[in-house]
Order: structure tokens, then C-alpha cells, then sequence
């Protein structure tokens, strides 16, 4: 259940990185996207159609992997101006960077900050559990009730 309770914790952040990826795919498609709608050869990781966009924007900007596969042959294949691959590319930079070190480390922290409040919780309710054994046994040590344990109570303790 600490788990679920650390999803939900973390809920904005993952929330706002999913609309974060899904924002990438719909510029990734429109920018790497192929236009050919009968290319035959359709690879898994490619801005095609939106699925493919959403799953490889999210492999991408998650691990900045497959970068020949995805933006860099998409280029080769067309006659683009210069000036336009410069700026696509950037673009793209632009969201893996803000993908791997601003959304995946928040993502990172909240669930530390889950884990860190659940162990202080944890912690605080062991030591309201060693408290109440320790005054349960005193109770029971003190036979007569006085509150407080004297010689012959604690000769028929041992």
C-alpha cells in the first residue's frame, strides 16, 4: 500500500509529465513525423502515427535513447533547409533536457518524500508501541495499585 500511497503523493508531477510527453509527441510527430502515409517499412520507434509518438516520446525523453533511430534519420531521408533541422533539433533537445533533469528528479524526490514520511510514521508508532508495553507491564507489576514497585512486587517478578 506505501506504494500507492507514493503514486498518489507524486500524482501532480507524474501528471504534469505525462501532459509533458504527450505535448512532445504532437511536436515530434509534426516535426519527425513521415508524411508518406503507404511507407511501407513503419519502425516501432518513430513519430508515425500517435501511439508510436507517445511511446517513443516517452523512451525518449525518459532516457534520451534512440536518438539515430528517431530525429536524426528523419532528416537524412528528406531535403529539409538547414536552418529548419537546426531548429527541430533543438526543440528536441530542449524537451529530453527538460524531461531527464527536471521532471524525472521531481519524480524522484516526491517518492523520497513519500518513503521518508511513511518510515517518521513508522518510527513514531513503534515508539508509542514500546511506550504503552512499558506502561502495560508496570500496571502489572504493581500489585497493590500504589503506582509504584516496591521490594516484594519485584522479589515475585523474578
Amino acid at each position: 500500500w506505501e506504494f500507492c500511497f507514493a503514486i498518489r503523493y507524486a500524482g501532480d508531477v507524474i501528471a504534469s509529465y505525462v501532459a509533458f510527453i504527450v505535448v512532445f509527441a504532437i511536436t515530434a510527430m509534426s516535426l519527425f513525423g513521415s508524411t508518406d502515409i503507404n511507407q511501407e517499412e513503419k519502425t516501432v520507434d518513430s513519430f508515425d502515427s500517435i501511439t508510436r509518438s507517445f511511446i517513443t516520446a516517452f523512451v525518449y525523453i525518459s532516457t534520451s535513447e534512440n536518438y539515430d533511430a528517431v530525429v536524426a534519420e528523419t532528416f537524412v531521408e528528406r531535403d529539409i533547409p538547414t536552418m529548419i533541422i537546426v531548429n527541430a533539433m533543438a526543440v528536441c533537445l530542449i524537451f529530453v533536457i527538460l524531461g531527464l533533469f527536471t521532471f524525472i528528479p521531481m519524480i524522484i524526490h516526491r517518492f523520497e518524500e513519500s518513503f521518508n514520511k511513511t518510515r517518521d510514521r513508522k518510527g513514531e508508532e513503534a515508539k508509542y508501541t514500546k511506550s504503552e508495553s512499558l506502561i502495560a507491564a508496570f500496571i502489572m507489576l504493581d500489585m497493590d495499585g500504589n503506582l509504584e514497585i516496591d521490594r516484594d512486587e519485584f522479589q515475585q517478578l523474578v
